[in-house]
């Protein structure tokens, strides 16, 4: 049987796992933002082109496509707690 004791070596371990998981923090952040980001610039530019009823569609899409994800990332911390 295998004994794994993380952290026993120092905390030069403890520092590389630490930003390990930060590093891996923020590239899943990155993933999720980046997209809603280029979206949202590209709504921004073509702005002044659209009309009133793509105005609504627009805004309407990008809140339903957030709305959605935070009801999934909810439901899927929800169900993983417990």
């Amino acid at each position: 049987m295998v004994n794994y004791r993380i952290g026993s070596s120092g905390p030069l371990e403890w520092l590389a796992a630490y930003g390990f998981v930060v590093i891996a923090f923020l590239a899943l952040a990155f993933a999720v933002v980046a997209p809603l980001w280029i979206w949202a610039s590209n709504i921004h530019d073509r702005w002044p082109v659209y009309s009133k009823n793509q105005r609504v569609r627009a805004l309407g899409w990008y809140f339903l496509f957030i709305g959605v994800s935070a009801f999934c990332i909810w439901r899927s911390t929800y169900l993983a707690a417990g």
